[in-house]
């Protein structure tokens, strides 16, 4: 049985951002979609979950560093928030590695339940404001009623698959042929591009 690691303490505390730094070796990356999502939830709800950041009196270049919330944190700097809220730990380096792989790893193994997830998103939509603060989108959530209730969407047709895109992938016989096909279906006004594989 692994031993149990330190919390340094049970309170939260609350930390001027310029004593945190990300984590150089997060293998979580956030994109601009994602960074927009966290930056409206913030300012929706404000900060409701801890920073988690390390603390360790033998080594001062490690105090401060942020294991879970790197990109909590970029959003932060990016809202001109000067504190956060951040639970201590005083971790070795690879304990700060598993728990770093192991606090994203476990949120992207959960899975929605479509049909709950689509009332929800319908009820939130007849409040824009708090709709636009889910990080889903309009065009999502009506893709998501399409695919649960193929019936009601008069395009579904009978593989019930009406919010998806369809697409036809054609083995040409040599890069004339490709070439050939090509022509003759940009011709047809059939938008269509040439693939390598």
């Amino acid at each position: 049985m692994a031993a149990k690691l330190n919390i340094i303490s049970g309170e939260i505390d609350l930390v001027e951002l310029e004593e945190l730094f990300e984590d150089p070796a997060n293998a979580n990356t956030h994109d601009q979609r994602n960074l927009e999502a966290i930056s409206a939830s913030y300012k929706a709800f404000g900060q409701v979950d801890a920073l988690v950041a390390t603390k360790d009196s033998s080594d001062e270049h490690r105090n401060g560093r942020v294991i879970a919330g790197n990109g909590r944190l970029e959003v932060m700097r990016k809202l001109g928030w000067t504190s956060a809220r951040v639970i201590w730990v005083d971790w070795g380096d690879e304990q700060c590695k598993a728990f770093a792989i192991a606090h994203n790893r476990t949120s992207e193994l959960s899975k929605w339940d479509p049909n709950v997830l689509e009332a929800t998103l319908s009820d939130l939509r007849k409040n824009s404001e708090l709709f636009n603060v889910t990080g889903f989108s309009n065009d999502e959530l009506d893709k998501l009623i399409a695919k649960n209730n193929p019936d009601d969407d008069p395009n579904a047709g009978a593989s019930q698959l009406g919010a998806f895109d369809y697409k036809i992938v054609i083995d040409c016989t040599d890069e004339d042929h490709q070439a050939e096909l090509l022509g003759r279906f940009t011709e047809e006004g059939i938008e269509c591009r040439a693939l390598i594989a």
